[in-house]
């Protein structure tokens, strides 16, 4: 005797799941921007250092701005990319 005989039995089936098409990554993206962002920053940097002054009549003021932002700090530097602190360090060991 079967307890279930005129219950309404409903047959199941078993599907397989759809995986998600792979998303892609964030990092590679907030690296890319990033790696752009350095890039300009330092293509400007150098373009204020050894742009030619007879290129445009705006340049030495340029520079001479450049040189009050960046320049002025704790360790002494008087030009863009010196840095008196690491050389005269190494003029005391040598």
């Amino acid at each position: 005797m079967d307890k279930y005989s005129g219950c309404n039995v409903v047959d199941s089936a078993v599907y397989a799941q759809k995986k998600a098409p792979p998303k892609k990554s964030a990092a590679i993206t907030g690296f890319l921007i990033r790696l752009i962002a350095a890039a300009v920053l330092i293509g400007m940097v150098c373009a204020i250092k050894y742009i030619p002054d007879g290129v445009a009549s705006f340049v030495p003021k340029v520079r001479e701005i450049a040189s009050q932002v960046f320049c002025y700090d704790v360790f002494g530097r008087g030009d863009i990319g010196a840095f008196p602190l690491i050389s005269q360090f190494i003029e005391a060991i040598a």
